[in-house]
């Protein structure tokens, strides 16, 4: 067992005591028609503000966002799976409809699905607006890239076109320098894209 490594969740109300390290797997199960994750491995306790204690909790539900890394794609299958080889649902790994918040000390980032065409959402000065992609590689890992178009900016395809090609490429095992006539084509980069989405980066400050 490793030493136990304290991990401050200070808006929860408690502090969490890792007992057994994460092993980097994860769960998919179905709750209320959707798709939710959970670390099979990790195990912790929680400390209360009053002193209790509470001991072995394990199966923790994990974020989207840090769980659809650990997914693998099986070509041979064909389908998306789990760490237990359960077929999991490509949509499963967008971002939630109601969006997610992380805490920092002084301030708040909500990222919220953006639902209508980005072309005609004008972004307030607190708020960009991020095209986030799945890529596939050969081996079937999935990797996660969040092109922002800039704080308060509108959407504007050019200003991460490049960054896109060389996200694809990477993932599809592209050599840095190709040369001429070697570089894949948009066609062949578009088959390293698993699921693609919009979403609204909104930052204000912690109440």
């Amino acid at each position: 067992m490793a030493s136990p490594v304290t991990i401050p969740v200070g808006p929860l109300g408690y502090n969490e005591i890792v007992l057994e390290p994460s092993q980097g797997r994860v769960r998919a199960i179905e709750i209320g028609g959707r798709i939710q994750f959970q670390d099979p491995d990790l195990v912790v306790a929680r400390e209360y503000p009053d002193g209790r204690i509470v001991s072995g909790i394990r199966n923790l539900f994990t974020r989207t966002t840090d769980s659809v890394t650990r997914l693998r794609f099986d070509y041979g299958a064909g389908r998306l799976e789990d760490s237990f080889g359960k077929r999991v649902p490509v949509t499963s790994v967008k971002i939630p409809d109601r969006g997610v918040t992380f805490q920092f000390r002084f301030q708040e980032a909500t990222w919220s699905p953006l639902g209508v065409d980005p072309r005609r959402f004008t972004p307030g000065p607190n708020q960009e607006i991020v095209e986030r992609v799945v890529f596939l590689d050969r081996d079937g890992n999935l990797i996660v890239e969040n092109f922002s178009y800039g704080l308060g900016s509108k959407y504007d395809r050019t200003k991460t076109g490049a960054k896109w090609r060389y996200a694809a490429a990477r993932a599809l095992g592209e050599e840095s320098d190709p040369g001429p006539g070697n570089r894949l084509t948009t066609a062949e980069l578009q088959k390293a894209v698993l699921e693609r989405e919009f979403l609204v980066k909104t930052t204000q400050p912690v109440r």
